[in-house]
C-alpha cells in the first residue's frame, strides 16, 4: 500500500475546506461565519484555512468567482441573442446576466460588496485579478452593441459599467431588492453609459 503523496493531500484537504464553506453559506449567515467553524466543520485547523486561502474573505470570494464560473459563456449567449441591435440592449442584457448570477445568491453577492469598501491595496490588486475575465466578457458585450469601439475603448466603458453595477447591487441587496425592483434601477444608469458611448468622439 502506498502513501498518498504530500500534494495530494493538500489538494484533498484545500477541496474539502472549500466545498465546506461553500455549504455552510447555504445555511448559515456569512457575517457571522467565521474561520474557525469553517474550520471545524472540515476538520481542520484554522491556521490551515488562512495558509491555503489567506482569509476568510478571499475563501468566500473564491465561491463567489466559482458561482460565476458560466458567467462568460452567458454573456456571449447575450451577444449572440442581441445581435444587430441597439448598445442599449446589449447593456440590458449584460445586466440582466450579472443579476440572475448575482440573486442566485444574494447573502454571498451582498457580503463581497459590502466589504469591498474596507480592503487595503493587496486585496484590490487581488480583486481586479479575480474580476478580469469578466471585464473581458464585458467589452465584447461593448463591441458587440458599437463595433466601431476600440479595444481599449470597449475595455474602459466595461469597467464603467460594472463599477455602476456594483455599486448600485451594493446598496439595493443591502435593502433586499428583487431581481425586478435592480433591472429598473440600473436601466436609466445603462441609458447614460450608452449615450456616453455613442457620444465619446463629440464634445458634450
Amino acid at each position: 500500500m502506498t502513501d498518498t503523496p504530500p500534494e495530494a493531500r493538500s489538494d484533498e484537504t484545500r477541496a474539502r475546506i472549500f466545498e465546506t464553506a461553500n455549504k455552510l453559506i447555504e445555511i448559515e449567515p456569512l457575517a457571522k461565519l467565521t474561520v474557525r467553524r469553517i474550520a471545524d466543520a472540515a476538520g481542520v485547523s484554522p491556521a490551515l484555512i488562512i495558509q491555503y486561502f489567506g482569509s476568510k474573505d478571499k475563501l468566500l470570494m473564491q465561491i463567489h468567482m466559482l458561482h460565476h464560473s458560466k458567467l462568460d459563456a452567458a454573456l456571449q449567449k447575450a451577444c449572440d441573442d442581441h445581435a444587430g441591435q441597439s448598445l442599449l440592449k446589449h447593456l440590458e442584457a449584460a445586466a440582466d446576466v450579472f443579476l440572475d448570477f448575482d440573486f442566485d445568491n444574494p447573502d454571498l453577492t451582498r457580503y463581497i460588496y459590502s466589504f469591498a469598501y474596507a480592503w487595503n491595496e493587496e486585496m484590490e490588486i487581488w480583486f481586479n485579478e479575480q474580476v478580469a475575465p469578466f471585464h473581458s466578457g464585458l467589452a465584447q458585450v461593448m463591441k458587440s452593441g458599437e463595433p466601431s469601439l476600440s479595444e481599449d475603448d470597449a475595455k474602459t466603458y466595461a469597467i464603467t459599467f460594472f463599477c455602476v453595477y456594483a455599486q448600485l447591487m451594493r446598496q439595493l441587496l443591502m435593502k433586499h431588492a428583487t431581481k425586478e425592483t435592480a433591472m429598473e434601477t440600473l436601466k436609466p444608469h445603462l441609458r447614460i453609459i450608452a449615450c456616453g458611448i455613442r457620444c465619446r468622439d463629440e464634445d458634450c
